[in-house]
């Protein structure tokens, strides 16, 4: 679980440094449309904010592990250039992480609508749920 003081400063700081004007009104990407990217052979960096015994009940294949309190920490070991796609269990931690991620600089962040119980509804329900 993640403690609400770090959701908090999270939720804080993307108020305070993500500017109303100029913002991408893309903002997530849909299960279907990141399954027919990744066939299409995207290079796409997804992140994975759940927790590690969340990560280890099922995932997309090639995500990358980062608890979403652990963001603020780790966000500098990504290029703010490159696409982002966060993703949790249903959308919500990852949607702060990527407005947390917009806030500090990175330019192409999208959150996965949904997380994934959508992409096992939509994509793989091979994957157990949760």
């Amino acid at each position: 679980m993640i403690p609400d003081d770090v959701l908090r400063q999270i939720a804080r700081h993307a108020r305070a440094q993500y500017p109303a004007e100029g913002v991408n009104l893309r903002t997530e990407i849909t299960s279907l449309e990141l399954k027919k990217r990744l066939d299409r052979g995207e290079k796409l960096t997804i992140i994975d904010v759940r927790e590690p015994n969340e990560y280890q009940i099922n995932r997309i294949e090639g995500s990358i592990l980062i608890p979403l309190g652990d963001v603020p920490r780790r966000y500098a070991e990504f290029d703010p250039n490159q696409e982002l796609i966060m993703q949790c269990k249903s959308g919500a931690r990852s949607g702060r992480a990527a407005d947390y991620l917009r806030s500090v600089g990175f330019k192409k962040v999208l959150n996965l609508k949904g997380g994934i119980l959508d992409w096992i509804d939509k994509v793989d329900p091979s994957q157990p749920k949760y």
